[in-house]
């Protein structure tokens, strides 16, 4: 059963990051998680859950699925092992399409190559993380979780400022939608108040045709009928 970091697992639905660990690094891992969860980091772990049990399974898919990204602390142990929750949780992250997630934390030295005696799938698995981003990370940092936890907060942020670009892209193409609905709408006004201009306009002529009708009529009031007579005769 996995084991208390020392806080509560964020039970934030998104901007949470999931922690991926060997559970005997579980020392190690956990006084860099307290430092990140300190510092205001989201963080969720399976704690009180029984490896490879269905409960297990099902949250931990969930829980990647939702997550921002997928902290994964890569130690050898966890590549000897012969059966690793780790391993099930990078491929979880693949299951749910979060491969550009998945940040491995190296603690220990990643050469090109692992010498694992009879262990084709652990090499394999091996050799997919070192062709993998890795978050770089300075030897005095390795003994020094506060350290180490300020080094992956500024990566985070980093990758958080490389997807900026996407975001204002999209508000200035929403502030140029905008502009073009508020131009559309000045013009339409600009339409309507000619339109009402000349319509005023031929209200004008109206009133003088009327008015020119009325002292035409005036003018034929003042003829006598003898007057018509000698007019149509």
């Amino acid at each position: 059963m996995a084991r208390d970091l020392g806080f509560e697992p964020s039970n934030a639905e998104h901007g949470y990051y999931f922690i991926s660990y060997n559970s005997e690094d579980f020392e190690r891992v956990g006084a860099i998680a307290a430092e990140l969860n300190a510092a205001g980091v989201k963080l969720w772990y399976d704690r009180g859950l029984e490896y490879g049990s269905r409960g297990w399974k099902e949250q931990i898919s969930e829980k990647i699925a939702g997550c921002e990204g997928l902290l994964f602390f890569y130690t050898h142990g966890m590549i000897q092992k012969e059966h690793s929750g780790a391993k099930e949780e990078y491929d979880a992250a693949h299951t749910a399409n979060k491969d550009d997630k998945v940040y491995i934390i190296p603690l220990d030295d990643m050469p090109d190559q692992l010498t694992i005696p009879y262990a084709t799938n652990k090499l394999m698995f091996y050799t997919e993380l070192t062709r993998r981003q890795r978050f770089p990370v300075a030897p005095d940092e390795l003994n020094d979780p506060k350290k180490l936890a300020q080094r992956i907060i500024r990566e985070l942020k980093l990758i958080k400022i490389k997807e900026l670009p996407a975001e204002e892209t999209e508000t200035a193409s929403q502030a140029s939608a905008l502009a073009k609905l508020t131009e559309e709408r000045n013009n339409l006004l600009k339409h309507i108040s000619d339109l009402k201009s000349e319509l005023d306009d031929c209200y004008g002529c109206l009133d003088s045709i009327e008015q020119e009708i009325d002292e035409h009529l005036s003018e034929y009031s003042t003829i006598s009928p003898e007057d018509f007579d000698d007019v149509f005769n």
